[in-house]
């Protein structure tokens, strides 16, 4: 049995915005063992916990990052129980998931093939479609499987407090999403699901340079499209392609907080609603 233990990183791959950090307290979770350890070690510490999927809406704001952070590293897992009912451990990434529902003519997220997040991460954010559009990985669960306080703890999708792209796991930890039970029909296609939001991506995302997608929730659409004129940080900037991503080509999250900044005063200043997405650590 490999013994849990909290260890340090130096590295620049744990969000998508590619900034570096020296990670003090990291700790891999394989099993309830791992998260009882971190839990542990969390209250005898007094640090925050964070769980990390792929880090594909996480933004670190400090160059030294003191939070335990959860890494998962349980085993990938996609199991069909009947019924339409399919088992899913949450280190799986969507594209695999998306890709296994495509081969068995399985309606899914297919909106999602663009993301690069694992289950857990999709689930603990409910991520989606805007709100014109409606659809969110959440309108496919069935039952989520979490780690906590030393106890595995089964609970129904309708008491994970699913709304507008968040959960009960997008505003502090109460939990580690260990795996997930959806419900996937069969479904025909005229066309692969998978290739046509892909391609609709490639046309209005900027998938080629470091971002972590969708910025905000809610937003004054006005100002951010007047945040995509400026371009007096060069290396990090609101992409012209897509109006609510920030595009980061430095190690340093200074530019990044400065752009948060500016927004967040425009919004105060106008007085308009203002939600991140993004999940801040420190």
């Amino acid at each position: 049995m490999i013994i849990p233990k909290i260890y340090k990183l130096d590295s620049k791959r744990l969000s998508g915005y590619k900034t570096y950090h020296r990670f003090y307290n990291l700790c891999d979770i394989c099993n309830i063992e791992d998260i009882v350890f971190a839990e542990k070690y969390a209250n005898e510490n007094r640090v925050k916990i964070f769980p990390l999927g792929n880090g594909s809406n996480v933004f670190f704001k400090n160059k030294k990052i003191k939070t335990l952070l959860l890494r998962n590293c349980v085993t990938k897992e996609i199991n069909y129980l009947g019924e339409d009912k399919f088992f899913v451990s949450s280190s799986v990434g969507i594209m695999k998931l998306l890709r296994f529902l495509y081969k068995d003519g399985r309606d899914g997220p297919y909106n999602l093939a663009s993301v690069p997040a694992t289950i857990g991460g999709a689930i603990a954010m409910n991520a989606g479609t805007g709100k014109k559009e409606s659809r969110f990985i959440g309108d496919y669960l069935h039952e989520v499987c979490i780690w906590a306080n030393g106890k595995e703890q089964k609970l129904p999708a309708r008491d994970i407090g699913l709304k507008y792209r968040q959960s009960i796991f997008s505003e502090e930890y109460c939990g580690f999403i260990a795996s997930a039970i959806f419900v996937f029909p069969k479904m025909d296609f005229d066309e692969n699901p998978i290739q046509k939001r892909l391609k609709w991506a490639n046309s209005n995302q900027d998938l080629g340079y470091p971002s972590c997608g969708s910025v905000y929730k809610v937003y004054n659409s006005r100002i951010l499209k007047w945040a995509q004129k400026f371009s007096f940080l060069p290396k990090t900037y609101f992409s012209k392609k897509a109006r609510n991503w920030i595009v980061n080509n430095s190690k340093s999250t200074l530019y990044i907080k400065i752009l948060l900044n500016i927004i967040k005063l425009f919004h105060l200043i106008f007085r308009k609603r203002l939600s991140l997405e993004i999940r801040i650590v420190d």
